[in-house]
């Protein structure tokens, strides 16, 4: 007889069992424990277990204990495998690295890369698609304006040989499902798989200061100001369409990973553009797209949990104030836009006293996009407003 046990030290104890039919030899089962003893179930508690078939298979909830008469063999992926997906090794040790391999030009280099950037044409989405094109990678820019496509690629494809491309792909409105199916099936014409997906496409809702101490005075201007369809818009583009988006490139994000495309498990990911202003507790005179980047973040967790299962990624950028057609309301000819330091400074709560430079949203799609042990973290590059106004 086979046994995984644990003492039963804590009277609060449990251990909830999943299992899942594997092929004719095999079980797979997730043991899932909460408020147990985190020594003894460390690497167990996450880590799903292939038991040899076997109808006196039990598990002990009183005490804890796993029982088989056959032998109880643990795999190391921390998840269930995905259908259709046979379960393969993993390599238990990381490869030391040489000083060589730190190299910056190793690190955050994308060459080869495939990827596609809703609302790629202008501000934060163009940021991150001249950052992923300048490091090798080719880039799809959708986007509802096909002149702002157009410009966006003509004024900043990179002109040297290590570079990549910036390559129009629509029109696209990421808030109608036929637009999102006709960019994917546009889009297997031409790849095999993606490597990383950027969800930027937002709006920023309709917006009413909640200045007034009097409730009567205060509702009249909130009702009066705000519709709605001005919610509902703003959701739908913000977070709903982030949604479809990402569900309708998971086929060709998972085609990039082993056994169907040339990458190992997590290589592929996605990037949803959030808001600092969905993780702090200051209205800033939105709610609604307050309240929608917050649904975002969310929706970020959510998923990243959810389609770990096919070995994709999901991550989420939370940024401050950047410069772009939603901060300043326009863009130049070759689609950027400029925010002012003294406009940042006026609004007393950004300690760098300035507003995001290009490059730093470019370092951190960088980093997202090259890092296969970050998922579903949600980071906030903001100039350290969130030290400030609370939330986080």
């Amino acid at each position: 007889m086979h046994r995984i046990s644990k003492s039963h030290d804590t009277a609060s104890s449990y251990l909830p069992l999943v299992t899942k039919s594997g092929d004719e030899s095999t079980r797979y089962v997730t043991l899932r424990a909460s408020r147990v003893n985190l020594n003894f179930w460390r690497g167990i508690t996450t880590t799903a277990l292939a038991v040899q078939q076997d109808p006196t298979f039990r598990l002990s909830t009183s005490t804890n204990t796993l029982t088989s008469s056959k032998p109880i063999v643990s795999s190391l992926s921390p998840y269930e495998p995905p259908s259709g997906h046979q379960p393969r090794p993993s390599n238990t040790t990381a490869a030391m690295a040489s000083t060589h391999h730190f190299d910056a030009s190793k690190l955050f280099h994308v060459k080869g890369f495939v990827c596609v950037v809703t609302g790629g044409g202008t501000g934060i989405g163009l940021m991150c698609s001249q950052a992923l094109a300048a490091n090798g990678a080719k880039v799809y820019i959708t986007g509802r304006r096909t002149e702002a496509l157009e410009k966006a690629a003509q004024s900043h494809n990179p002109d040297w040989q290590e570079g990549g491309a910036i390559i129009p792909l629509g029109p696209c409105d990421v808030t109608k499902k036929e637009d999102l199916e006709k960019i994917v099936k546009e889009l297997e014409g031409k790849e095999k798989y993606i490597n990383l997906l950027v969800c930027n496409a937002g709006i920023p809702g309709p917006k009413a200061e909640p200045d007034l101490s009097d409730a009567g005075e205060l509702k009249k201007k909130l009702w009066e100001s705000e519709s709605v369809e001005d919610w509902d818009s703003t959701f739908k583009t913000d977070v709903t369409s982030v949604y479809f988006t990402t569900v309708a490139f998971l086929p060709l994000l998972q085609a990039a990973i082993e056994p169907q495309g040339p990458l190992p498990k997590f290589a592929a990911s996605v990037i949803t553009i959030s808001s600092m202003s969905g993780l702090m507790s200051h209205a800033q005179g939105h709610f609604a797209y307050n309240a929608a980047k917050g649904a975002t973040v969310h929706l970020t967790k959510l998923m990243s949990a959810e389609f770990q299962r096919t070995w994709i990624r999901v991550n989420s950028i939370a940024p401050g104030y950047f410069p772009s057609e939603m901060t300043t309301k326009d863009s130049d000819e070759a689609q950027k836009s400029e925010l002012p330091a003294e406009k940042v400074q006026e609004k007393g709560h950004v300690p760098a006293m300035r507003g995001g430079r290009d490059e730093e949203m470019g370092m951190t799609v960088l980093y997202l996009a090259k890092n296969q042990y970050v998922n579903g973290e949600i980071i906030a590059v903001d100039g350290g407003v969130l030290n400030v106004v609370s939330g986080r």
